[in-house]
């Protein structure tokens, strides 16, 4: 479930500060703070159930995209492929160990 949220708060950031889908960009953060949560209550309680975790995450994303709208989706797609092509262009420069490396570091220190 961490894994799952720091890609959510990781996609959102990408996503706000590309432009192309500042709207979803915030809604990927708001829904890795449902994660956040569920950590703390996996934790607090000491049980985790992955039937009502997946119906649970399933309920809030089929919320999320449609509260959006469907143009909103659109314009994320657009910012996913711009955030996409972008790293393909940082890994065809510097190279794939590289990137790879910068991003364990990245996420290591947050």
């Amino acid at each position: 479930m961490a894994g799952i949220a720091a890609a959510q708060i990781i996609g959102g950031t990408l996503l706000i500060l590309t432009g192309a889908g500042a709207t979803v960009g915030a809604a990927l953060i708001a829904e890795s703070l449902n994660e956040v949560f569920e950590i703390f209550n996996v934790v607090r309680t000491g049980e985790f159930h992955l039937k009502q975790y997946l119906i649970s995450k399933g309920i809030s994303l089929a919320l999320t995209a449609v509260t959006l709208g469907w143009s909103q989706i659109k314009a994320a797609g657009k910012g996913v492929n711009m955030v996409f092509k972008t790293a393909v262009a940082e890994v065809k420069e510097i190279g794939l160990r590289t990137v790879v490396k910068k991003a364990f570091k990245q996420l290591a220190t947050n």
